[in-house]
């Protein structure tokens, strides 16, 4: 660069004077930081960290910091003839646009406009970019959802609803609950899955071990509250799987 300075701009400095172009101006002139000291530099005597010396970590079992209700193991199996499905509509048949992590997350949320403020309806396409057919069949779902919690004395639905807890070993868990359907005889958890769902028991019970640790979090929440089961609202089969087991049994 001071090579470029001299060859193009006339950059030349003196006693006193920096000369730019053929003018010179007063500046003060200081010599550089040499490239290499003129004495090799010493070191203090070696001497221990103030907090011990450095080591690796020890191998062993370690806690989780955080923990998702989606990642647990497995639980106690449903007994036989606990789950039932019922038809609420025609199942949404919309799979063309954007992933399938993206088309679940509009799906939800168009339902829940749909079930908890069906006077935004007309937001919904542009929120979403979900066609016309499909958020027809998602309104018909949340008409016949919303009417079947009612007629059984569901009259305060709770849309993603967010819940955290902390373990004795300091792990924290987070869960957003689709949907929490609250009555005077008790609770209903409604999880929403957009996947496809050829058979409702296997299905169920790969989700099961999610639900019950919903569940488990929704009965210390809220221990004076009767949690009367467990439901998976399949979307795009237009179907209900329920569960009407007490937390202990799913646990």
């Amino acid at each position: 660069m001071v090579d470029l300075l001299r060859a193009r701009a006339g950059f030349e400095t003196g006693d006193g004077t920096l000369t730019v172009a053929g003018q010179s101006f007063a500046a003060r002139v200081a010599d550089g930081v040499p490239d290499a000291p003129a004495t090799p530099a010493t070191t203090a005597a070696e001497t221990l960290a103030r907090f011990g010396t450095a080591q690796p970590a020890a191998d062993g079992p370690r806690t989780p910091w955080r923990r998702s209700p989606s990642t647990l193991g497995a639980c106690a199996a449903l007994p036989a003839g606990a789950l039932e499905t019922l038809r609420l509509g025609d199942g949404v048949a919309e799979t063309r646009s954007g992933s399938a992590t993206a088309r679940g997350t509009a799906w939800h949320l168009a339902f829940r406009v749909l079930a908890g403020r069906p006077d935004l309806a007309g937001r919904i396409a542009a929120a979403t970019g979900l066609p016309d057919a499909a958020i027809a069949q998602i309104a018909a779902q949340a008409r016949a959802l919303t009417a079947w919690l009612a007629d059984r004395g569901y009259d305060d639905l709770h849309f993603e609803l967010p819940l955290q807890e902390t373990s004795a070993d300091g792990s924290e868990t987070n869960a957003i609950l689709d949907c929490l359907a609250e009555g005077p005889d008790g609770l209903l958890i409604i999880d929403h899955k957009s996947g496809p769902c050829p058979d409702p028991e296997a299905r169920f019970a790969a989700y099961q071990p999610q639900l019950a640790a919903y569940a488990a979090m929704v009965h210390r929440r809220w221990p004076d509250k009767k949690i009367n089961g467990l439901a998976i609202h399949w979307m795009s089969e237009g179907t209900l799987s329920l569960a009407r087991l007490p937390v202990e049994v799913l646990a």
